[in-house]
């Protein structure tokens, strides 16, 4: 995930956090001189100071206190990184990233994270990250992620703990390693990344990397659910009620849990869902239903619904 930053906070899915920078070892990105090729065609006086434009930036973004106009917000993030804000290097790398703002180039998004990163932008190096994991404007690199994301990590970025905890759980680019993996998810989940919370509470369900604690786990992906931040927990909570995994099986609860993360676009939850209504598990049996929910896990993305 690419996580745009604003001048105080970083927004994540809807979810708000603080997100303060810290020192790198990283190599240096890109001179001043080059941060942005239309530099002179930023605003002359929309705002006052770097941060104040990055900001600014934001608002016109999001559309959230400024009519919508992203190219004004990638203007004004221009400005905000010629000034020497790391976060509008950032925001204004991802706009070049995903083709919002300015026409899609990945390298020059590499270019300014980079520099965002090497002047003390946690979150800056967690976004170049992913670009190393994924190879996005740069070859594929998982090694090169993993120190990325370490390097976030380590300066409070729960973002890159979740990431790195990624790797470490599947091997790629760092050796496999289900307690460190779980160790970073904790942190991760502790910084308010909240999609981690459901990756950790799952692996205390199973006591991967961890002594089994099942209440410990369930209360935290409940809380979670509860919460709506991240229905991820929903999907975790109902599959372990539907299977018995680290819990005993019940299929009414499971239902209810599948209900939520089905509810909130889940594709996995719908297609379980779907199973529980073709066999009347925990709930009246509903060939329709089932067939409703498979086809709705099916546009959700969830491969596996699409070939039923």
């Amino acid at each position: 995930m690419l996580v745009a930053v604003g001048s105080l906070v970083v927004a994540c899915g809807g979810q708000v956090r603080v997100a303060g920078p810290g020192p790198t070892t990283l190599p240096a990105g890109p001179a001043p001189s080059e941060a942005s090729s239309a530099a002179a065609e930023a605003p002359a006086a929309p705002c006052g100071s770097a941060s104040e434009c990055n900001a600014l930036g934001l608002q016109y973004e999001s559309g959230n206190g400024a009519p919508r106009n992203v190219d004004l917000a990638a203007k004004l993030y221009e400005r905000a990184c010629e000034l020497g804000n790391p976060r509008g290097c950032v925001n204004l790398g991802l706009m070049y990233v995903r083709g919002t703002g300015r026409p899609r180039d990945p390298r020059r998004g590499v270019e300014l994270l980079a520099r965002a990163c090497n002047d003390g932008s946690p979150i800056g190096c967690a976004n170049l990250g992913t670009l190393y994991e994924h190879g996005e404007g740069v070859p594929p690199d998982p090694a090169r992620a993993a120190e990325l994301y370490g390097s976030a990590c380590d300066h409070g970025e729960g973002m890159g703990c979740g990431a790195l905890g990624v790797l470490a759980m599947t091997g790629n680019g760092l050796p496999k390693d289900s307690q460190r993996a779980f160790e970073l998810f904790e942190r991760a989940c502790t910084k308010s990344e909240q999609k981690n919370c459901a990756r950790y509470g799952e692996m205390l369900l199973r006591g991967e990397g961890v002594s089994k604690d099942v209440p410990r786990a369930t209360a935290l992906l409940e809380e979670t659910c509860a919460g709506g931040v991240e229905v991820l927990t929903c999907y975790v909570l109902g599959n372990a009620y539907s299977h018995g995994t680290g819990v005993a099986a019940d299929a009414s609860r499971a239902v209810a849990y599948l209900t939520k993360a089905c509810d909130r676009g889940i594709g996995p939850g719908c297609y379980l869902l779907a199973f529980h209504y073709r066999k009347g598990s925990g709930v009246g049996q509903d060939e329709a239903e089932a067939l409703r929910l498979t086809q709705q896990a099916c546009s959700l993305g969830f491969a596996p619904a699409c070939s039923k």
